[in-house]
């Protein structure tokens, strides 16, 4: 169930975000294209809200490489410290 809400107010946000933009940049759209296009942009956009869910996109056939790093172990820094006692006080 957390996941759902998770995934739910993701989508939530980047559409508010998509329609922000697109209604910000209204003004100047409408110089430029007709009526239609931007009817059509804004059924895409609400379509975007009545079905919040993306679909999965697995890019695992693009090539990757990847190199192997060595690694080397990492000394403690406590043991590095040395510790005060009393007397030296």
């Amino acid at each position: 169930m957390q996941n759902f809400s998770t995934t739910l107010l993701q989508c939530s946000v980047s559409m508010s975000l998509v329609t922000l933009v697109y209604a910000a940049i209204l003004p100047l759209l409408s110089k430029r294209y007709a009526a239609k296009w931007r009817y059509m942009v804004w059924l895409v956009i609400a379509s975007g809200w009545i079905f919040p869910f993306r679909p999965r996109i697995d890019l695992s056939f693009l090539p990757a490489q990847m190199t192997d790093i060595p690694l080397s172990p990492v000394q403690p820094i406590i043991n590095a410290i040395p510790t005060m006692t009393d007397t030296e006080i």
